[in-house]
């Protein structure tokens, strides 16, 4: 648990000492409304139950799957949505509670009552109490109980947000939480909206909107982070390939024109294209010469999905480089640009490549 929990059921059990309550536990079933019972670690867990167990000024807690609750006395109750009063007195035969899963008569208690806690008509766990007298639903209503499952789901909810904090530094992104997101303070400040986000599909066109596409995804701490750029897209100089960082993973296209036309004109027709085909994918474009433009994506695609690109722009030259396929992820693209222009090349062999790059390297070190 991230926040401290135990002081809620502390101050539940302290403003509730005349019902006599010594121990209580708590089982929340997973909901899918609530990303804190839906998912941990990045892990659906719609079947899933969460459990606190209070013993003196101590709280514990535990997740296990639903069907652990086989042969509890939950699983007695479960069909019914009903609640029961038993004095272990009179218990004559072996009934499991939901924590340690040992025989209820091996607890110190005179009385003990399972309700049932609902929210809106919907059974969402039930809270075990452990007494000296006994508790009725008509003594201890249902709203008490929902606003302490609720009181500490909010708090867990809490924790886990601050916890996504410490993933942030410096970082321009958002982590997908069940069905909400949170964001980096950056991302938030920048977009002028909250960090935590209630509804994802809103979210996500506001990036397409405002041309925010993922850079990159990976796990922390089991948590899956996207990180974000504003592909604020433009026709950028040759020379600024030089300044991008080096890639775990490229497509480098290299386009030409087949006839006469405006460099404007093909950068809009390009622009156009790559977004319907690349969608929600961070583009660079390098004008490379009056009539062909560079582009590179930061993922190395299928042929399949650059054949898409090809049937739209077929009207062009088009050449296609993948990292790991066509060339090294180390390579200089600035040089592998200016190669295929210079050539005026229709494809790139790498074996023609290398004995060019070396030619070169000869006629510079004769020349000098």
């Amino acid at each position: 648990m991230g926040f401290d929990s135990r002081h809620l059921v502390l101050e539940f059990i302290a403003e509730n000492r005349l019902l006599g309550i010594t121990q209580m536990t708590l089982v929340f079933f997973g909901k899918k409304k609530d990303p804190f019972l839906q998912k941990c670690f990045n892990e659906m867990i719609s079947d899933k139950v969460y459990v606190y167990h209070n013993k003196g000024t101590r709280l514990f807690w535990k997740e296990y799957p639903f069907d652990k609750l086989k042969g509890t006395i939950i699983e007695l109750l479960l069909d019914n949505n009903a609640s029961i009063n038993i004095r272990k007195n009179d218990l004559t035969f072996e009934l499991t509670e939901p924590y340690y899963f040992l025989d209820l008569r091996k607890f110190d208690f005179d009385y003990l009552s399972v309700i049932p806690v609902k929210e809106k008509e919907e059974l969402v766990g039930y809270v075990l109490l452990y007494g000296i007298s006994e508790i009725t639903q008509n003594k201890y209503p249902n709203v008490s109980l929902s606003r302490l499952f609720r009181n500490i789901t909010k708090n867990e909810n809490q924790a886990k947000f601050q916890e996504f904090d410490t993933f942030f530094d410096g970082i321009k992104g958002y982590i997908d939480f069940n069905e909400q997101l949170y964001l980096s303070k950056i991302l938030a400040d920048e977009l002028k909206i909250n960090q935590k986000v209630e509804n994802p599909s809103e979210f996500k066109e506001l990036l397409l909107k405002q041309n925010y596409v993922i850079t990159d995804s990976y796990e922390k701490n089991n948590y899956l982070i996207y990180e974000l750029e504003q592909n604020k897209r433009y026709l950028k100089a040759l020379e600024e390939l030089n300044n991008c960082k080096q890639l775990k993973e490229f497509t480098l296209f290299y386009i030409r024109m087949k006839s006469i036309e405006n460099l404007n004109t093909m950068y809009d027709k390009i622009n156009l294209v790559l977004n319907e085909v690349f969608p929600n994918v961070y583009v660079d474009l390098f004008k490379v010469s009056n009539q062909s433009i560079g582009i590179l994506i930061n993922k190395k695609y299928l042929k399949k999905d650059i054949k898409k690109l090809f049937l739209k722009l077929k009207d062009y030259l088009v050449i296609d480089i993948r990292s790991d396929v066509d060339l090294n992820n180390k390579a200089n693209l600035y040089n592998v640009l200016e190669y295929l222009e210079k050539e005026q090349l229709d494809k790139f062999i790498y074996e023609d490549y290398l004995a060019y790059r070396l030619k070169q390297s000869a006629d510079k070190y004769f020349n000098d």
